[in-house]
Order: structure tokens, then C-alpha cells, then sequence
């Protein structure tokens, strides 16, 4: 038999589970709804977002907005490229169809942390947001799009303004962010929530296969894509071609040249002996590239800087230099590297040494094979009124007391370090 203290005793100990599992459970549900996400959305175009639970929100053709998504809060705004922000309940994964043409603009941010995620499109595509993996994938037809992604835990905001092929991934793993299926010219942005810009408008090209964006030591990294020279200058230089993707394309690029509006590209044709113009780009272009390319096909280019746009008008500069190369499965190879081994700096005396050959030796071009395209080295002087240089020999000349650099070329472009030259 219990006694009466231990009856109570019990009852009281029930009471207390009972209160703590309810209080729990209420706790719970409370949180749940606190944790809240909002979506960013542009609603000039028809679209549909599913979450995870399986609510759907539409925006219909005439900008209506239906669905079973519980909206808390309708904001509309005219700062944002959003037209509207929704805030509804949060959810691990959302699921986003677009089936027709048109800008559309689809941002989902945490409202309790710093997980964004904002996707724009030109073109029908499917989008999955995957917030706790970390992880977008967007699948539909090749199209332009802006990719902008932070859900590490280093705070660090990737932007990618670009091209995406049939499936796109972009996978942040807290200290990179891994990405396949981009391809071609790439706008990279690379900051933190501080807004400290470790890189700001920087033009890359993506190849086939993976990339990889990371800050290292406070310097910002993109692997297996290559940055293109967005300096400008009074002359065409910084010309240089090599082979991309496998063998399947032959890239292009150079440096943009001052109040040019346009550009044609020159290439050579070997059965007719003569160059033939390729293509003719705009003035904030400074890459080309040519797909298919033939094994055993030697490649040689030229660029025009035009005055006019569409390659109309005089010219802005004298007709680049020649540069050419062979797709890497050929036997002879091209120069990966151009070292200056017996010069870092020169001093010459005007009056007593006018002129000074630089050796043959110290100048050398590195090869990933035995077998070689070209031995030929080409020499440049960054101030002709200073010094005189010849282009084929190295053979200096001291025209005035100044400064100037130097610098060797391979035959497809790739440049040496530059080397100071004083003259006193």
C-alpha cells in the first residue's frame, strides 16, 4: 500500500512531466515560428516558388500572387531590384520554375542569420535552393545569368555575372565556393559582411570542368579559369592566344585600348596565304575564341582597334603584333613561360655606353614538350623616347637620361617579367 505522502508525491512529479512536455512542445512551435526567410522577387515575369513543405507562391501574368505559402509581411520597394519582399516561414529547400522569357529576379535570405541566396535569369530554368547544404543548382537552357551566394560561416559574398550551361552547380563549403557548368566570359565580385572588397568587377573566363573561388592570405583565387587584362592602353599589347577546354576552343585575349569603340579580329589562312577578318566586337570586349580548332593546325592572329563601332571609322592604334599557337595535342608545343635568368636591372650611361646587346641566352622561353613551335623572342621598351630597342635582337640604345622597362615576348604572347633600365 502507498501511503498518502507518496500518492501526492507522485501526482505532484506527473504534473510537473506533463507541464514541462507541453511547455516544450510550445516552446517548439514558437520557435518555428519566429524563424522566418524572406523572398526578393521581380514580378515581371511569371514564376512559382515550392518550399520544402510543399506550399507554392505564383506570381501570375499580371503580377497577381496566389499559392498556399502563408505570407506574414508584403513589403514593396523601389530601391531594390526586387519589386516585392515576402516574409514567410522558413524553409530548408526551395524549389523555383520559370517557364517563360524575361528578367526575373528571386533573392531567399534567413531573416536570423546571414544565409542569402539571389538568383537572376533571362531565360526559362528551374532553380533548387538548398539552404542547408549550402547549395544551388539551376538546369534549363544555356542564358545569361548573376549568381549571388553567402552561407558560409567566414561571411564571405561570391557574385558571378556570367553564362551558365544546361546545368549549373554552386556549392559553398564554408572556406571556397565550388561551381560547374560556367562557362565562357565571368564577372567575379568577392567581398565580406564588412564590405572589405578582396576583388570588385573582375572578368574571368571559365573552362570546362569545376572552379573553385576562395580568399587565401586576404587574396582572392579563381582556379581553372583565366583572368582577362581589363587595363587599358595607348597601343594594342597584352595580345596573347592559347588553347582552352581540352582542345576545343582557341582563346583569344588582349588589353583594351583607349578610346576604341571596336575590334576585329584578323586570323590567318593558310591555303590562301593571307589574313581573313573572323569577327568584329564592341569596345568593352578584349577576347575572342574560335570552336572547333584542328590538331596539327597552326592559329595566327591580329587585332584592330576602330575609332567607330562595328569596326567602322579609322583606326586607334597600328595593327597589333602576330601571335600564334597549336592546340596541345599537337607534338610541338607552345611557350608556357618566358624568363629573363641574367637581368633584373640595367643601368646605362648615355654618353659613354649608347648602346648594349642583351644576350641571347638570358632570355628563354619554357615549353611543356621537347618539341618547339617557335625559339622566336620579340623585345619591347615601355618608353621609346628613352631608349631605343630592336624588336627581334634586343639591342639597346640610350636616346635620353630617364626610366623605362623592358621585357621579352614568345611567340604566342606570353610576356617575361619586365626588367628596369636606367640610364644616367
Amino acid at each position: 500500500m502507498y501511503s498518502i505522502g507518496k500518492v501526492i508525491n507522485y501526482i505532484i512529479r506527473a504534473i510537473i512531466c506533463v507541464t514541462a512536455f507541453i511547455f516544450a512542445n510550445t516552446v517548439y512551435v514558437k520557435a518555428d515560428i519566429i524563424e522566418k526567410a524572406e523572398i526578393q522577387l521581380s514580378m515581371d515575369c511569371p514564376i512559382e516558388i515550392t518550399n520544402k513543405e510543399g506550399e507554392t507562391l505564383i506570381i501570375g501574368d499580371k503580377r497577381e500572387l496566389s499559392g498556399t505559402m502563408n505570407i506574414l509581411k508584403q513589403e514593396y520597394t523601389a530601391t531594390m531590384p526586387a519589386d516585392v519582399v515576402l516574409t514567410v516561414r522558413k524553409s530548408d529547400i526551395y524549389y523555383i520554375k520559370k517557364a517563360t522569357k524575361g528578367y526575373s529576379y528571386v533573392a531567399i535570405c534567413y531573416a536570423n542569420s546571414d544565409r542569402s541566396v539571389l538568383v537572376t535569369l533571362n531565360d526559362e530554368a528551374s532553380v533548387v535552393i538548398d539552404m542547408i547544404k549550402k547549395r544551388v543548382e539551376i538546369s534549363g537552357i544555356s542564358q545569361k545569368f548573376t549568381c549571388e551566394i553567402c552561407m558560409n560561416a567566414n561571411d564571405i559574398w561570391y557574385t558571378l555575372d556570367g553564362f551558365l550551361s544546361e546545368k549549373t552547380v554552386l556549392e559553398d563549403k564554408d572556406d571556397s565556393l565550388l561551381t560547374s557548368g560556367i562557362c565562357g566570359k565571368t564577372d567575379v565580385s568577392i567581398c565580406d559582411m564588412e564590405k572589405e572588397i578582396y576583388m570588385e568587377n573582375k572578368d574571368y573566363y571559365f573552362l570546362d570542368g569545376d572552379n573553385s573561388l576562395y580568399i587565401k592570405n586576404g587574396i582572392p583565387y579563381v582556379e581553372n579559369a583565366i583572368k582577362l587584362n581589363n587595363k587599358f592602353s595607348k597601343k594594342l599589347e597584352g595580345l596573347y592566344v592559347r588553347p582552352i577546354n581540352s582542345d576545343k576552343e582557341m582563346l583569344l585575349t588582349w588589353m583594351k585600348v583607349k578610346k576604341a569603340n571596336s575590334y576585329i579580329v584578323y586570323r590567318f589562312d593558310n591555303e590562301k596565304n593571307k589574313y581573313k577578318k573572323v569577327v568584329t566586337l564592341n569596345g568593352n570586349d578584349n577576347n575572342c575564341y574560335s570552336e572547333p580548332i584542328i590538331n596539327n593546325e597552326i592559329y595566327r592572329y591580329k587585332v584592330v582597334a576602330k575609332k567607330k563601332k562595328n569596326g567602322k571609322g579609322k583606326r586607334v592604334c597600328n595593327v597589333s603584333y602576330e601571335v600564334w599557337a597549336v592546340p596541345e595535342q599537337n607534338e610541338k608545343s607552345n611557350a608556357t613561360a618566358v624568363t629573363l635568368k641574367n637581368y633584373k636591372k640595367i643601368v646605362l650611361k648615355k654618353d659613354s655606353a649608347k648602346s648594349f646587346k642583351l644576350k641571347r641566352k638570358g632570355a628563354k622561353a619554357t615549353y611543356s614538350s621537347k618539341m618547339i613551335l617557335s625559339k622566336k623572342i620579340r623585345w619591347y621598351c615601355s618608353n621609346k623616347r628613352v631608349l631605343k630597342i630592336n624588336n627581334k635582337k634586343g639591342k639597346m640604345k640610350a636616346l635620353k637620361k630617364g626610366k623605362c622597362y623592358i621585357w621579352a615576348k614568345a611567340h604566342n604572347g606570353i610576356n617575361s617579367k619586365k626588367i628596369k633600365v636606367i640610364i644616367k
